[in-house]
């Protein structure tokens, strides 16, 4: 299976460290921040050095959803996109130059906690539980169907 990784955090890069890894996926792109956008994440991290390590492609994306990022998405031809830390919405021209197949992941069990800031809410909240959900990517901000959630 081919995938595109997309995001600019440390969960980033370990989702494409464990998909890199694995002998039944290839990631064929990764889509992040340039580094001269890393004030966008108080928690950026280069990826540049690990899409290079697996051969993968480096898309520079100040947005996700413009038109030569998302012709640069379709050209890497995945069969999957995991967007792991990344604040900027896809799109459906984004998904579907993507494959269609897009996963999310959220530091929250959705539905609670959907959107930005997640980690400052559940401390503001005093959240005494919280958990991780992956889901389908849709229209909507964290809307789309569960996959899992722990």
């Amino acid at each position: 299976m081919k995938a595109i990784v997309v995001g600019a955090v440390e969960s980033t890069r370990v989702t494409l460290k464990a998909l890199a890894d694995n002998p039944r996926w290839t990631v064929s792109a990764v889509v992040t921040l340039p580094a001269s956008l890393a004030g966008r994440h108080s928690d950026f991290v280069d990826l540049e050095p690990d899409a290079r390590a697996c051969g993968a492609k480096l898309i520079a994306a100040p947005n996700s959803n413009a038109p030569d990022v998302i012709e640069a998405v379709r050209a890497a031809r995945a069969d999957y996109a995991f967007v792991i830390g990344w604040s900027q919405i896809c799109k459906p021209e984004f998904r579907a130059a993507a494959g269609g197949q897009v996963i999310g992941y959220h530091p929250a069990a959705l539905p609670r906690l959907r959107g930005r800031a997640v980690i400052p809410w559940t401390i503001l909240l005093d959240e005494r539980i919280t958990g991780s959900t992956l889901f389908w990517i849709d229209d909507g901000v964290d809307s789309g169907p569960i996959l899992a959630q722990k």
